[in-house]
């Protein structure tokens, strides 16, 4: 990637689809009124997510709503500064995984229906009646019937009747992406990475917010984190944690492949790069709390330019 391990990469809007295309006002007026009013915005998370569902991620989705509002007012602002059009897809089909299907809904469907897009969600069949019941609530909710609806195939290996000009938005495993097979003019963006990354200037730090944050997370969760270093102001790494042990950030991340890194905050530890490496840096707290969630999922092998950045 040209620029160097630490390039800025752009954390503003409209890098999928053109600004021109904004999100519909009757989705705006119904995203508003979730995210003002407390009570409504639990309610939607309460009954969008699974019946297993930790706080954690109750609390994460609640944020993905505020985001998803935000989201939508800088596009808005963004819109203004630009003349440059740019056609948008005709329609998009949005592959998601078996984990976390509101958020995943949420994060890489709801901004692209937003925008008048047609979205059609799949997910792995033993998950097709919970995603139902998700796009139905979410649909529902934010004024999206006419744009958000369940695929009418769960097929992972051929997408070849979709018309050109289409786009499918993949969330999932490398080794599934490499078996799509779609037809020409199809673009195939993907957010395929695994795990998250941990990197602050205390090692001791690093491995406790490491060893919290796998017992929040569940197995298989993509921000589930692999790896930990120990890093110093310049952010060339000082300590390897566990079996990564004499290796650097920059040389371990295209094998780990993270949806985000983060970045445990301290005084010793300067504000930090944006990106490292085309992967999206997030500053958390000393219990991996983060305060926004936009870019994470960023693929630099696959296009997928981080949530929130559509």
């Amino acid at each position: 990637m040209s620029g160097g391990p630490l390039a800025r990469q752009d954390t503003e809007p409209g890098q999928l689809i053109g600004l021109e295309h904004l999100p519909a006002s009757e989705f705006l007026e119904s995203l508003v009124a979730t995210v003002e009013r407390p009570g409504a915005r639990t309610r939607l998370v309460h009954q969008g997510l699974q019946a297993d569902a930790t706080a954690h991620e109750a609390r994460a989705v609640e944020r993905d709503l505020i985001e998803l509002l935000a989201w939508a007012l800088r596009r808005l602002r963004a819109s203004a500064n630009t003349t440059v059009a740019s056609p948008a897809p005709v329609q998009a089909l949005v592959l998601l995984p078996r984990n976390s299907i509101l958020a995943h809904v949420l994060r890489r469907a709801v901004p692209i229906a937003a925008l008048g897009i047609p979205v059609a969600c799949s997910a792995p069949p033993a998950m097709r009646s919970e995603l139902g019941r998700v796009i139905d609530l979410v649909a529902r909710s934010l004024a999206l019937d006419g744009t958000l609806k369940l695929s009418s195939t769960d097929s992972p290996t051929s997408y070849a009747r979709m018309p050109r000009s289409s786009m499918v938005v993949f969330t999932g495993r490398r080794s599934v992406l490499q078996r799509l097979a779609v037809g020409s003019g199809v673009e195939v963006i993907a957010a395929t990475g695994r795990c998250s990354v941990l990197v602050g200037a205390d090692a001791s730090a690093v491995t406790d917010v490491l060893h919290e944050l796998c017992a929040l997370q569940r197995l298989g969760s993509c921000t589930r984190p692999r790896a930990g270093f120990a890093i110093d102001g310049g952010w060339t790494t000082i300590r390897a944690l566990g079996s990564l042990e004499g290796r650097s950030i920059s040389s371990a991340l295209p094998g780990l492949h993270p949806s985000v890194v983060l970045s445990v905050s301290s005084e010793a530890l300067p504000k930090g790069p944006e990106f490292v490496d085309g992967y999206r840096v997030l500053a958390c707290g000393p219990h991996g709390e983060s305060d926004t969630s936009v870019g994470l999922g960023r693929d630099p092998d696959f296009g997928w330019p981080g949530d929130y950045l559509i």
